[in-house]
Order: structure tokens, then C-alpha cells, then sequence
């Protein structure tokens, strides 16, 4: 039994006792009948205190474990109907140097808001200034008479749309400094008294502790995310070539000894045929000697996206250097597939036309192909040697040719 259920036993039973004694005693009786009616008042007060105490024992605990401000406020508007009026609560953030106030959460418990979450208004010459001045509540026990004195408030005709006829307005400061407001609002009027300010000021003092928390939280895990994305860019950077988008020298050559080890390691009948193929732009040298780098950049830019167009979502490629690429690519059927695959990305080039400032050019390009079988090991060093072999048999044998090693 805790100790305001004892209390109203106690209470309860001495009234039983005065009461019955009223029947025979006289004044006697009545003094005591008066008596426990007082000690029950006093129990009712003492329980809605220990009820209210629990509360903001409760509050302060949830706010200790919560890191974002809507958690704690939805706490509030959840829990605590029975120690302080409410059909609605509002909080509001100062923002833009302390000149305006913006709506930042509200929940109610009927529907067709009015005065929805980002509503925005200037705080200079305005009510909420004098709350912040003071430091003291607000309570307007009477909206709709509020309105006729301030037929300006753009936010009390909202709230009196919605059905609002009272409201306590508590300024939110957190180390000192005024960081916003927390609204409670009645539909009730005059529902608001001075023995609740103690509790709301309370409630306001925690939640401010909550906002700025939240408000650390909020920055603290935004930093976060940009230097997540920061790195992420970076990891990018650090891997792909910046002219083309395609991996660098390093990376390609990575992705080929893996796929190099995965093969060499696979067994079982779902072994696949490694190819490398080395790409080389004919003439190349020709293209930035006769219009300019420039030029020559955008033909690498276009050549490359031909070249990655065309490729399957297993295959890799990178700038192995200059004008050359490097392409890893596997199949689970034959050898001849991965050919007709470079033969198709040849042809398609040889056919592209590529928009520059100098005018449409085209060119082609020499592939040289080397190709590891299931059971055959792959190493990554001969597979390029074998891959630059055959490139060098294609560009001798007149260029924009397929030679397989």
C-alpha cells in the first residue's frame, strides 16, 4: 500500500467513525464529522501532489533517456491529464537571431487543426516578447475576448477556429537563454488558474532541458551524416578517375586480383570463364595533337561511357592509363561469349559519333583479349601480359580489331 492509498484509508475510516458518532453525540459528533471531512480534503490534496511529483519524477527520467525533443513532448501531452488541463499543446522555437518564433511540434486531441507545425511569426512588439522579458507565463483566460482586443494575432484566430477558448503560454529557457515557447491550450475557458504555474513552469524547465539536448543531438548526428558523406565522396574520389568516372589504375587493378582469386578458388560446376581486355583509342595521340586537349578529354569522356554503357553489372573497368582501359569480365557459358561482348563494344564505338567544339568525330578503338578457362588458375600479372599481347596483335594488324590471346 503506498502512501497515498494509506492516507485515504485512514481518512476514510475516521470519517466512518465521526460520522456514526454524529448520530448519538451532538456538537461532539459534528466537531469530528468536520474533522474527517477535513483530513479527506487534505488526503485528495496530498495524493494529486504525490500524483504530480510521480509525474514529473517520470518526466525528468524520460527526458535523462530521450535524445529527441518529440519523444519527451509526446510524453508530456500523454501523461499528464490528470494533473494539469489540456486539449492541446503547442511548442515553438525562436529561430533567425531570436526574431521570429516558428511552430516545431503540436498534438491535439480533436482534428481539423489550424495552427499547423511550421507556422511562423516576428516576436518583436509582440505578447511572447513580454513573456520572454519577464520570464513569467502567460494565461488568457478567454480567447475569443483576446481576439477583439488583438484582431491582429494571425495565431490566436487559428486556435479560436480550432475551439480554443483558453491558453498558458511558458517561455522555454535553457542555460539562461529564451530558446521558445510551450503552449497549453483548453477548449474550456478560464481553464487555467495560478496554482498551475508552478507544475507548467516545471513541466517548461524540463522540456527546455529536452530542446536543447534534442537540439545538440540533432546537430551532432547532421555533422555526422556530412562527414559520412564526406568520406563517402572521398572514398570515390580516391578510386575513380576524375576525368572519365571509371576506376582508377589502382582500383581496376584491385578489382582484377580479386576476381583473379575468386577464380583460382571456385569449384563445383558453377565455375566461370575470366576475361581481361585491354582497350587502346587508335590514334589518339593524332586527335589532342589536332584540336586540343579539350577535345581529346571530352573523346576519353565519351569513349569511356560507350565503353561502361555497354558492360554488364558484373563487369569492371577502369583507366588503366592515357588512352588504354582495362575490363574484367566473367561468364558462365564459353569463351566465345566474352568475345562477342568485345566485339559488340568495338563495333559500337566504331559507329558512335562524338560531339565536340570542334565539330562530330569519331574514332575507334584495338582490344586485346585474354581469357582464363574454369579449371585453367588465373594470375593477375600474366593475365594482363597475355591482355597487352593481344592488344599490340590487333593494333599491328591495322587497329580497330578483337585479338584473343
Amino acid at each position: 500500500m503506498d502512501v497515498t492509498e494509506f492516507l485515504t484509508r485512514i481518512a476514510s475510516e475516521h470519517l466512518d467513525v465521526t460520522t456514526n458518532g454524529a448520530d448519538s453525540g451532538g456538537y461532539e459528533g459534528d466537531e469530528l464529522a468536520a474533522l474527517g471531512a477535513s483530513i479527506l480534503s487534505v488526503t485528495s490534496r496530498l495524493a494529486e501532489r504525490f500524483e504530480e511529483e510521480r509525474q514529473l519524477t517520470t518526466l525528468s527520467e524520460e527526458i535523462t533517456r530521450g535524445v529527441y525533443r518529440d519523444e519527451v513532448l509526446d510524453y508530456v501531452f500523454e501523461s499528464f491529464r490528470g494533473i494539469i488541463p489540456y486539449d492541446r499543446i503547442g511548442c515553438a522555437l525562436l529561430e533567425d537571431g531570436d526574431d521570429v518564433v516558428r511552430s516545431q511540434w503540436a498534438r491535439s486531441d480533436y482534428s481539423g487543426t489550424r495552427l499547423k507545425v511550421g507556422f511562423a511569426a516576428k516576436i518583436d512588439r509582440s505578447s511572447l516578447q513580454t513573456i520572454l522579458d519577464t520570464g513569467e507565463p502567460r494565461i488568457i483566460n478567454d480567447t475569443v475576448a483576446y481576439l477583439e482586443d488583438h484582431p491582429h494575432s494571425a495565431a490566436t484566430k487559428l486556435i479560436v477556429a480550432e475551439g480554443i477558448r483558453s491558453s498558458l503560454t511558458c517561455p522555454l529557457v535553457a542555460m539562461g537563454r529564451p530558446i521558445g515557447f510551450l503552449f497549453f491550450s483548453s477548449k474550456q475557458t478560464a481553464c487555467y488558474k495560478t496554482l498551475h504555474q508552478k507544475t507548467f513552469m516545471r513541466v517548461a524547465a524540463m522540456v527546455s532541458i529536452a530542446v536543447e539536448k534534442s537540439v545538440l543531438y540533432e546537430e551532432l548526428a547532421a555533422l555526422n551524416r556530412e562527414l559520412t558523406q564526406a568520406r563517402t565522396l572521398l572514398e570515390y574520389q580516391a578510386s575513380h578517375d576524375s576525368l572519365t568516372g571509371v576506376l582508377r589504375r589502382g582500383s581496376i587493378l584491385a578489382e582484377l586480383t580479386s576476381a583473379c582469386e575468386r577464380h583460382s578458388s571456385d569449384v563445383g560446376p558453377d565455375r566461370t570463364w575470366l576475361g581481361v581486355v585491354m582497350c587502346d583509342i587508335d590514334h589518339f595521340k593524332k586527335v589532342n595533337d589536332t584540336y586540343g586537349h579539350p577535345v581529346g578529354d571530352a573523346v576519353l569522356q565519351s569513349v569511356t561511357s560507350t565503353l561502361a554503357g555497354k558492360l554488364r553489372g558484373s563487369d569492371a573497368i577502369g583507366r588503366y592509363g592515357g588512352e588504354e582501359f582495362l575490363i574484367v569480365a566473367t561468364t558462365k557459358h564459353d569463351s566465345s561469349e566474352l568475345e562477342r561482348l568485345v566485339e559488340q563494344l568495338r563495333a559500337t564505338l566504331e559507329h558512335n559519333v562524338i560531339l565536340t567544339d570542334s565539330g562530330p568525330l569519331s574514332v575507334t578503338a584495338s582490344f586485346g583479349i585474354a581469357i582464363a578457362a574454369p579449371d585453367e588458375p588465373a594470375v593477375a600479372d600474366l593475365m594482363i601480359e597475355r591482355a597487352d599481347r593481344a592488344l599490340y596483335a590487333a593494333k599491328n594488324a591495322g587497329r580497330n580489331q578483337v585479338i584473343v590471346d
